[in-house]
C-alpha cells in the first residue's frame, strides 16, 4: 500500500535531514 511507503519515505527523509 501507499501508507507504508510514505512512512518509510518519511523516515528516510528524517535520516537525510539528520545527516
Amino acid at each position: 500500500m501507499i501508507l507504508p511507503s510514505m512512512t518509510k519515505s518519511k523516515q528516510l527523509t528524517l535520516q537525510v535531514n539528520s545527516e
